[in-house]
């Protein structure tokens, strides 16, 4: 059966992972977990969504984890249309609630999905994809209970009816939400905040980016009152990553964008771009190919942004444009980043391997 979408999080030494997995016939949540760094897993992979297993779809799941608490949302057409679900555990993913939970709160039948979680203790909180209102929204709800209810309305984020996939990023009571938007000429990265665990929000989205040619495809990441977010932009012709900052919970933001990528303006493509972040520590991956295909570049921030590494770090390290390195991944810590990406170096066609490298900069500290 295909087993398809892994999504990983890890707290300490527990690892948790979820996925879509289509043994009973249609697609089913499914998951399991490691409690020490990796070495041992569950026996028996354990079905989070509580209908008839193989009697609707679910996929796409979105997986977030605070110590032993394990929260994962999925979209499921077991009502005839798309809609959000959710199920948890509070003791490291041995049990978990007996009936998932529906958290949109939609009443006809339109499409809800690609959610994103985001969770900080019993606070764990959602945005995702929704037509209610005929074009697509950022919808956002939240549980302050550990995911055992959820708030009775869902709050729309955005202005316009016609936004991409939102990313979400929590920091203590603070949530941000991005995503690329089309409701003028060119797309835009557009954002809306609360500080007081989704109360309430800005009155109105704002965008980010600073383009004249199109941003999308945003990477965010939160750590106290800073959110730092990266994008793909065709400003200058083929895109480049871009990078913005806001240090007062999305008050202001910096005068300026900066290009990341140091090749010439828009001339190769930088897709794809990834951002994770520490205290003062800044790290950004993404896909480049400046050198005929794409190969992974990398730089580093330790300072919040103010300044960035040079020249940038190129991470696969076969002969450069010798191969396609795609889909980069990447977690940090301090100044450490391990970033792995798909690398078709030793085959031929749609073929390829998963490669890794590390990024250290502590000689720079």
């Amino acid at each position: 059966a295909g087993s398809l979408i892994p999504k990983i999080c890890c707290s300490g030494s527990s690892v948790y992972v979820a996925w879509y997995d289509d043994r009973n016939g249609q697609p089913d949540i499914y998951f399991n977990r490691s409690l020490d760094s990796g070495l041992t897993w569950l026996a028996n992979d354990i079905r989070l969504d509580t209908n008839a297993a193989g009697a609707a779809a679910s996929r796409e799941p979105s997986i977030c984890c605070d110590g032993p608490r394990v929260y994962v949302a999925w979209h499921d057409n077991r009502s005839g249309n798309w809609d959000i679900y959710s199920n948890r555990s509070l003791d490291s993913g041995a049990t978990w609630l007996a009936n998932d939970v529906r958290i949109d709160r939609d009443s006809g039948s339109a499409d809800a999905r690609f959610v994103q979680l985001g969770c900080a203790g019993t606070n764990v909180v959602a945005a995702w994809n929704d037509e209610r209102r005929g074009g697509n929204s950022v919808v956002f709800t939240r549980s302050l209970n550990s995911g055992a209810s959820w708030d009775m309305a869902d709050t729309v984020l955005d202005d316009a009816d016609s936004a991409g996939i939102p990313r979400i990023a929590i920091s203590g009571t603070n949530i941000h939400v991005a995503w690329t938007d089309t409701r003028g000429s060119m797309p835009q990265i557009r954002y809306n905040r609360s500080t007081n665990t989704g109360v309430n929000w800005l009155a109105n989205d704002v965008r980010v980016d600073g383009s004249t040619g199109g941003a999308s495809n945003p990477s965010i990441c939160a750590f106290q009152q800073f959110l730092y977010v990266v994008w793909q932009d065709t400003r200058d012709g083929e895109a480049d990553v871009y990078f913005q900052r806001t240090s007062d919970f999305g008050s202001t933001w910096l005068a300026n964008d900066t290009r990341l990528d140091r090749d010439l303006p828009g001339v190769a493509t930088s897709w794809d771009p990834i951002i994770c972040c520490g205290q003062n520590d800044l790290h950004v991956a993404w896909r480049d190919d400046r050198d005929g295909k794409f190969d992974i570049y990398h730089r580093w921030s330790g300072n919040r942004g103010d300044t960035w590494s040079s020249p940038e770090l190129r991470l696969d390290t076969s002969a450069a444009g010798s191969s396609h390195s795609v889909a980069p991944a990447m977690c940090c810590s301090g100044p450490f980043a391990g970033i792995a990406w798909m690398d078709d170096r030793n085959g031929s066609g749609n073929e390829a391997d998963i490669y890794g490298n590390l990024a250290d900069f502590s000689p720079a500290i």
